[in-house]
């Protein structure tokens, strides 16, 4: 019976790819059994050692502040924006205690420390900074100088194992730190009560004040307020408040009812020389002469010697001809500009004063005259200026309460409700080792080939040999062995 003995059609010695495709052809159940062994190898040991090499559990959230001048790391009332306020003592206790969590978190601090607030910075600002790093001109350029502020911030709380939380406790812990914080920031920044309804009260004692200090005093307070209605309105001129029904526009127009009211109230005191005291009403009189007299004395000397130290600078001149034309440039340097705004900004108070004294020395002229005498409390013309001025602090102090109600709620529904979102919710993270899993793999791969190939150029040589030996027996033993 004849031995049936392997063989390859390859020349001993010859590897070629043309072999080794013939090799893979015919020994391809070895192949796909050493790939598969190699890739199931690699499973084994990255399996476990994935889970072995995984980071500490952490919880983490992403926040995002929406509100004008975040972008320049403003907070709403335009300080600095801290973003530590976000696991300040305040806010981490309320959370602690909104989660029900007291019992089991007693120490504040150690929660505070195992919170972390991270920048999250946009792929426009990574790009360009990935660019300069790498060199570029123009990136560097743009980032000198640049400073960016994020916009959003994650939210992240660790080392729960020392804390003692459990998953759910974690993360319902970090949604209470946003809630509380949110509570804080809307308290902090909101806009209450910003004029006061007391300063338009009845004074307890009226020993230093007249009709015309009233005037003084209530007016000066509502020309801030105008200023400030004027500002809003620029701000959103469309919005009506839900509180008052009413837009910052409605304001301005009740502000100016009540001023000409004050107006009508003071023409009334000078016109009838009204006072309770006029010893009292001429010394405020004389002492407010007095002081405007001297602040434009003062004005005065400080714009002569303003005027003074400009007209001693002389302009560089230089001259240029293009085109047969001639052009000739003056420029001064930069403390002449400097002087040239501190000369307007002194005329433009002078001009204030000077129109306040000539007020005051209206008033002087009035009660100084003969007739003018202190009236008593049931005069016809006392009873109908303290009724002109009881009304004119109710409507201020209604004018009040209705800016007040109407701001707040602007700052509320408008900014404060969208200035904090969550924009990723909590979620529990374990992040495993950074494995290159598809390189490993790839060499799995790679090794399983390889194994095979040696395998299959092993059996090539061993049969390569039976061959070259069975040839090599004389003919007579192959006879007898047939």
């Amino acid at each position: 019976m004849d031995e049936k003995i392997e063989t390859y059609d390859v020349e001993p010695g010859e590897i070629t790819f043309r072999s080794v495709g013939r090799f893979i052809k015919r020994c391809w159940l070895r192949t796909v059994i050493y790939i598969a062994a190699a890739v199931l190898l690699a499973t084994l040991v990255l399996v476990p050692l994935k889970f072995i090499l995984r980071s500490a559990p952490t919880v983490s959230t992403r926040l995002e502040f929406v509100y004008e001048g975040v972008n320049s790391g403003l907070d709403p009332a335009g300080g600095t924006f801290e973003k530590d306020a976000i696991r300040s003592a305040s806010v981490v206790s309320s959370a602690i205690t909104q989660a029900g969590l007291t019992s089991k978190l007693t120490d504040v601090d150690a929660v505070r420390n195992a919170i972390v607030i991270g920048d999250v910075y946009t792929a426009e600002y990574l790009s360009l900074k990935e660019l300069a790093d790498k060199g570029d001109a123009d990136a560097i350029k743009q980032l000198a100088g640049y400073t960016y502020h994020p916009t959003k911030y994650d939210v992240s709380l660790g080392n729960l194992k020392a804390l003692g939380l459990e998953k759910q406790e974690a993360i319902l812990l970090v949604e209470k730190v946003v809630k509380a914080y949110k509570e804080w920031f809307a308290s902090r920044y909101t806009q209450k009560n910003i004029y006061s309804t007391s300063i338009f009260a009845p004074p307890v004692s009226e020993t230093n004040m007249d009709y015309l200090s009233y005037y003084d005093l209530y007016t000066g307070q509502l020309t801030s307020m105008s200023t400030y209605l004027q500002q809003m309105t620029e701000k959103d001129a469309s919005f009506r408040s839900s509180v008052t029904n009413k837009t910052f526009s409605d304001l301005i127009q009740m502000y100016q009812a009540v001023d000409s009211s004050y107006e009508t109230f003071k023409s009334y005191i000078v016109s009838n020389k009204v006072s309770k005291n006029l010893t009292v009403t001429r010394n405020n009189i004389e002492t407010t002469v007095k002081k405007y007299e001297n602040s434009k004395t003062s004005l005065e000397q400080t714009r002569k010697a303003l005027q003074d130290q400009i007209s001693a600078y002389s302009p560089n001149t230089s001259t240029s001809t293009s085109n047969g034309t001639t052009t000739v440039v003056q420029t001064y340097p930069p403390e002449y500009h400097k002087l040239q705004t501190q000369l307007t900004s002194c005329i433009l108070e002078l001009a204030t004063v000077t129109n306040a004294l000539a007020e005051y020395e209206m008033r002087a002229t009035a009660f100084r005259a003969d007739d003018v005498v202190d009236r008593p409390d049931d005069d016809p013309l006392i009873t109908s200026a303290d009724n002109m001025l009881a009304k004119l602090r109710a409507d201020s102090s209604a004018l009040v309460v209705a800016i007040n109600d109407t701001v707040k709620d602007f700052f509320d529904s408008k900014l404060l409700s969208n200035a904090v979102r969550v924009v990723q919710p909590a979620v529990y993270v374990r992040v495993s080792a950074s494995i290159p899993t598809l390189y490993i793999y790839i060499a799995a791969i790679a090794v399983g080939l390889i194994a095979a190939l040696i395998v299959t150029q092993v059996q090539y040589k061993r049969g390569a040999k039976t061959v070259e030996e069975t040839e090599s027996q004389p003919q007579e033993t192959k006879e007898e062995q047939a």
